[in-house]
């Protein structure tokens, strides 16, 4: 296998996956925490956990 290397561009960011029931995002970079939360699709639960946030 070869190893390739990136310049790196950013320095913050955040990777979302959707699925069917569930919503996965993780944000990452200099300064910050490393987090990840999981939401359900229900707009309602969406917009709960946002209020929270």
């Amino acid at each position: 296998m070869t190893n390739v290397t990136f310049h790196q561009l950013v320095q913050r960011g955040c990777g979302i996956d959707v699925h069917l029931k569930v919503v996965v995002a993780t944000i990452d970079g200099v300064g910050i925490q490393k987090e990840t939360r999981s939401f359900n699709t229900f707009t309602s639960c969406l917009t709960e956990r946002m209020a929270v946030g």
